[in-house]
């Protein structure tokens, strides 16, 4: 079984993929517009995954933040990642005291911190506690200098910080020194790597680790997978291994498991193995609606076909809505939503629900909104304590212009989820837009 995986590779990959390389140079596409550099391991090591993510294990580690907010795209900052943050003495200085992230402008976290610290001048450098409290914001130009002085000067203010700064219980002292021995032994792994160790059992674990950290991991996983012997991919870790890293649809272990399904289906579990394969087209497209790329999209349809799943169609459907809602094309979503769900019978409600909230905050459409209306009285007539989905035509029928309407079934749902004991702080957010005649936004429900 396990001779079909080479020549299955091709196959599977997109035509964007460079599948004409060795299974060691496949691209990997990741949340960031930087290409990635051997796994992380040159120079600072940055940790890509989300902003409460990296709060949080620097809580972990006890260490304070540095963050580079920035688009590869412009000149001057591949002119910090090649002058500044190469450089050795930044390297060693910031991978031993921070813990470094970065994040581009046009993503949601970099978006996010942008906007709240009024950040005009990119690229630019901030510090902060692993509580979120800004510490020191260094704007370009930027050498090694004046990043250095700029990282003592933040490592003091924290250090100068009360404990809880750091936000570390001491339920959580045992955690944290795990947490610090295994980044410590990833900082050695970086160094050992960029010194040629490629070994087997080095690149299955330094895998892992890169894994545990949020960094870049695909060139490191598809070296290891190059380097062993094809009898071997049968092997119970060699079998996990793959399974572990199909996260991304033009990777090596993504290929393998695809076309090998019916090999994982038997040892795995097929619904398992497949349920891995959506959630790595569904990362796939995640990247493509950040990027409002649609021949990403389209690429990602693509290898969808070669995945043969048991239920094609109803996840082509989720993938398309996924794509039509984070590019916020809501004309086409609203009409693939209504196309798919129909007039709601045989439905799960939670998803109806979820769809009419969207249709309430999102869609312009009388006709569509209606609709939605529909669903939300088919869910309340099933379920008439449920709160929520009163919530939900509320907000549909203040966007029909029924305010009175709106408001009696607010009250109705406050009323309902007060009695029952919920929590219902959107409900009374509801309440407060209604009576103020504003519009509706999307932290309404938060």
């Amino acid at each position: 079984m396990f001779l079909l995986f080479h020549t299955a590779v091709a196959a599977i990959l997109p035509s964007n993929a460079c599948t004409a390389k060795p299974a060691n140079q496949i691209s990997r596409q990741a949340n960031s517009d930087a290409p990635e550099t051997c796994g992380g391991a040159l120079g600072i090591s940055f940790f890509t995954g989300s902003w409460q993510q990296a709060l949080s294990t620097a809580a972990k580690l006890q260490r304070p933040v540095f963050v580079l907010l920035g688009n590869y795209s412009v000149t001057e900052y591949r002119q910090l990642e090649l002058t500044v943050f190469n450089h050795e003495e930044t390297e060693l200085f910031f991978n031993s005291h921070f813990f470094n992230c970065k994040f581009n402008p046009a993503g949601t976290d970099g978006a996010m911190l942008k906007s709240k610290y009024h950040l005009m001048q990119l690229p630019v450098c901030l510090f902060f506690s692993p509580t979120g409290e800004l510490l020191l914001q260094e704007n370009s130009p930027i050498d090694k200098e004046k990043l250095l002085n700029a990282g003592k000067k933040a490592l003091d203010i924290f250090r100068q910080k009360p404990d809880n700064a750091h936000m570390m219980p001491v339920s959580n002292q045992q955690l944290s020194k795990e947490f610090t021995r295994e980044y410590i032994q990833l900082l050695e792994y970086h160094i050992k790597y960029k010194n040629g160790f490629r070994s087997p059992d080095f690149l299955y674990e330094y895998a892992y680790l890169l894994k545990k950290f949020n960094e870049p991991v695909q060139t490191v996983v598809n070296q290891y997978l190059s380097g062993i012997n094809i009898t071997d991919f049968s092997l119970p870790r060699n079998v996990l291994f793959i399974y572990d890293f199909a996260d991304d649809i033009q990777s090596t272990a993504f290929s393998l498991l695809v076309s090998n399904r019916f090999y994982y289906s038997a040892i795995l579990d097929k619904q398992k193995t497949e349920q891995r394969i959506i959630e790595a087209l569904k990362s796939a497209v995640f990247n493509a609606a950040v990027n409002n790329n649609n021949a990403q999209f389209n690429a990602v349809l693509s290898v969808l076909k070669k995945c043969r799943l048991a239920d094609e169609q109803k996840t082509e459907l989720s993938l398309r809505a996924l794509f039509f809602e984070k590019t916020n094309n809501w004309p086409d979503y609203s009409g693939l939503i209504i196309g798919q769900y129909r007039n709601g019978e045989n439905i799960n409600p939670d998803l109806l629900d979820d769809a009419a909230w969207k249709f309430a905050i999102h869609v312009n459409n009388e006709p569509k909104l209606e609709k939605a209306l529909q669903w939300t009285e088919l869910n309340m007539k099933q379920q008439p304590y449920n709160f929520k989905y009163r919530e939900t035509y509320a907000a549909l029928l203040y966007r029909l212009n029924e305010p009175k309407k709106a408001m009696k079934e607010a009250e109705r749902a406050k009323e309902i989820a007060r009695k029952k004991g919920d929590y219902y702080l959107n409900t009374l957010n509801l309440i407060d837009i209604i009576q103020k005649k504003l519009p509706l936004t999307e932290d309404i429900r938060n």
